[in-house]
């Protein structure tokens, strides 16, 4: 316990959504593996239950991953979950600022060095500020994504409006004309989700706080767009360390955020099918589709003749070479993910990175 209590501490914040949870949890997994404990958060409600449930996680308890270790904290939001993104980010809001600062200092005696957020949650920064602890942010997509969600909230091109709903989006540094149909859908004004994308702009206008932004891609995929970003903002570090998933395969752990033991029949079918032959439909845990939506996508694969695999949530009741080559031993991300590691470890650095906040 003593050799544990005096590894670097750093702590995760999950929006709770299973296509959240699993790629923060991914990088909680290789950052522990080098050395470090993580505490990895997220909500009760909806799917807290359910990890709990599919993979034997118990609370607190600290799970060796590497030369690290990792563990899982949940907290209640008081949210009764129904269809209402709005009112589930403001309870989850509320809620989260109070939980989070409480299990930072649950945890004083190891102290966090850093917390680490997804988009969804971006008032995770508002509360290292207060601490005065560093964060970062996961970046998901990719770095021209979040070049446009920047674009947009600095208002640096035009995009479109209610009033005008096809113009083409220049960008400038390409250069590069995006048609408005190739735009981030929740920035365009017909989105039904433009909560969704209020969110993620909500991340972006503290993009200023986080010291680093992790991003699941690779340099060599988009590195005149991340040395763009850097001439934009040159108080931030746009880290691309993707993708995470060829990385985190490299572990030895028996650590998953499922919320779902594998359907075995769905394994087999799936062995039994020519490689490349089956169609994967899923919309994730937050789109809610409507049955006729849901019929016409049906119809659709029935006409094509091809097999498929579609995961279908019921309503809530409460490049291939390059990519492997990156985070290979020595590759680009494996190299800018031990970089930011390197920092999480060494006091001094964190130290003046916590001045600077």
């Amino acid at each position: 316990m003593e050799m544990e209590s005096s590894l670097p501490h750093v702590m995760l914040v999950s929006f709770p959504g299973q296509g959240h949870i699993s790629p923060l949890l991914r990088l909680g997994k290789i950052i522990a593996s080098k050395g470090l404990i993580v505490t990895f958060v997220t909500t009760e409600e909806p799917l807290g239950k359910k990890m709990r449930q599919a993979n034997n996680i118990q609370d607190g308890v600290l799970k060796p991953v590497g030369l690290g270790f990792l563990r899982f904290e949940f907290f209640e939001d008081g949210f009764v979950y129904k269809e209402d993104f709005d009112l589930l980010q403001k309870s989850l809001e509320v809620s989260g600022k109070r939980e989070i600062k409480n299990l930072v200092k649950k945890y004083e005696k190891q102290p966090v060095r850093c917390l680490i957020n997804n988009a969804f949650v971006p008032w995770v920064c508002d509360i290292a500020e207060e601490l005065q602890i560093p964060s970062a942010v996961l970046w998901v997509q990719s770095c021209a994504c979040l070049a446009a969600y920047y674009y947009y909230h600095h208002q640096l091109v035009k995009f479109p409006t209610e009033t005008e709903p096809e113009i083409t989006v220049d960008v400038p540094f390409k250069p590069l004309k995006l048609k408005h149909d190739e735009i981030p859908s929740f920035l365009h004004p017909s989105s039904p989700l433009s909560s969704i994308g209020g969110t993620i702009l909500e991340q972006i206008k503290r993009l200023h706080k986080p010291f680093s932004v992790l991003i699941e891609t690779f340099q060599e995929l988009e590195k005149d767009t991340i040395d763009h970003m850097s001439q934009l903002c040159p108080q931030v570090n746009f880290n691309p360390i993707g993708p995470l998933f060829t990385m985190a395969k490299t572990i030895r752990s028996d650590i998953k955020g499922d919320i779902s033991k594998p359907d075995s029949d769905c394994i087999e079918w799936l062995h039994s099918r020519e490689p490349s032959s089956v169609v994967y439909i899923s919309f994730g845990t937050l789109a809610f589709l409507k049955q006729n939506q849901i019929d016409e996508i049906a119809h659709g694969i029935l006409n094509s003749g091809l097999s498929c695999l579609w995961v279908l949530r019921p309503p809530l009741e409460g490049l291939a070479i390059e990519p492997h080559s990156a985070v290979a031993y020595g590759g680009t991300s494996e190299r800018n993910f031990q970089e930011f590691v390197d920092k999480l470890v060494d006091v001094k650095t964190m130290t003046n990175i916590n001045n600077v906040v």
